[in-house]
């Protein structure tokens, strides 16, 4: 017998070739797709398996049991990146990924890859990739900050409520139902957590380092 210790969730953004950054090299947030490839490898030897959002909750909400390797893939944004580099290695190794969509960004049609801009995820490559990728809030428009705060956390109630609606309402409309969040820039305070309740979101990642046991707040996931 090992105790279960919960499950560890995995937090990734933007994906570049050494070569082709110029822009991000000094990034926390950026990795390099071999990299990527290196750590979704060891995984694999390992014997870990990739679980989704629904499965995660259903897990700390104490209605089912987990195999003992576990682990959920997360990227934040909606970037191009995800798709042009993530998406293949991904498929290679068996895994599943989370991407927490700014859905403002996103375009019907693809946009031209640019390694020293952020360009977006369109909704063509969203459905070309669901069989890797699942999608889920991240707002529409309210993810910068005023040095302190999240937009999520200053502007008026009734605004930010309905940013994070019509963030549901694009992920539904595309044909990704969710009930799943990331805080923009990890803010989770309390405007942010009554706000997900009161947008129908169940379910919310911060940026906050551990494990996830069953009984802990969902609102308060951990990466």
């Amino acid at each position: 017998m090992v105790k279960d210790k919960g499950v560890v969730a995995i937090m990734y953004h933007h994906f570049l070739r050494k070569e082709e950054n110029k822009k991000f090299s000094e990034a926390s947030t950026t990795i390099q797709p071999v990299e990527f490839e290196l750590q979704m490898k060891y995984l694999q030897e390992e014997g870990y398996v990739t679980i989704d959002m629904n499965t995660l909750e259903k897990y700390l909400l104490n209605r089912i049991n987990l195999p003992g390797k576990v682990v959920v893939i997360t990227m934040d944004d909606g970037l191009k990146s995800n798709v042009v580099y993530a998406a293949p290695i991904l498929r290679k190794y068996g895994f599943k990924a989370n991407i927490f969509l700014i859905t403002s960004r996103v375009k019907e049609h693809d946009q031209s890859w640019n390694a020293d801009t952020i360009v977006s995820v369109s909704t063509h490559e969203m459905e070309a990739n669901k069989d890797v990728f699942a999608y889920h809030g991240h707002t529409h428009d309210m993810h910068y900050f005023n040095g302190r705060l999240s937009a999520m956390n200053f502007l008026p109630y009734d605004e930010a409520l309905a940013d994070l609606k019509r963030n549901k309402n694009f992920l539904a409309k595309n044909g990704f139902n969710t009930t799943h969040f990331a805080y923009p820039i990890g803010s989770n305070f309390l405007q942010s957590q009554s706000l997900l309740i009161d947008s129908g979101f169940t379910t919310a990642f911060t940026t906050r380092k551990g494990y996830n046991k069953v009984g802990d707040n969902p609102l308060l996931f951990k990466r």
